[in-house]
């Protein structure tokens, strides 16, 4: 879902942001107020941090993290899609990209949380 961070999410005039410069400016803006939007605030620049954790749990084969660290990036990609994609105005490509990955990775999450080891 990184990728999908990096896609543009908001145009305004010629400036194309990313979900991080979006944040940034949402932040600079004084809209990330109370504890929810704060939240999401620092969870979209741990993105990075949960891909990485959720590929070196993939390959040390600890499938149950794995899909824990998955289901985390899933939901903070719907979160700051769901909140972009209510911005009335026209979207560009990032958050509609980040839904079918979030989405992608939150079954593929639950599947290797609720599966049993082989081992």
């Amino acid at each position: 879902m990184v990728d999908a961070a990096l896609a543009p999410w908001h145009r305004s005039g010629r400036v194309e942001r990313d979900a991080f410069a979006l944040a940034r400016a949402a932040e600079r803006a004084g809209l990330v107020t109370g504890a929810s939007r704060r939240v999401l605030f620092v969870a979209v620049f741990l993105l990075p941090v949960l891909a990485a954790c959720t590929l070196l749990a993939a390959t040390t084969g600890r499938s149950r993290l794995c899909g824990v660290v998955a289901v985390l990036s899933a939901v903070v990609a719907i979160a700051g899609a769901s909140v972009v994609l209510r911005l009335q105005g026209t979207h560009p490509a990032g958050p509609w990209l980040a839904c079918p990955l979030a989405l992608l990775a939150l079954v593929s999450g639950v599947y290797l949380i609720a599966r049993r080891s082989t081992a």
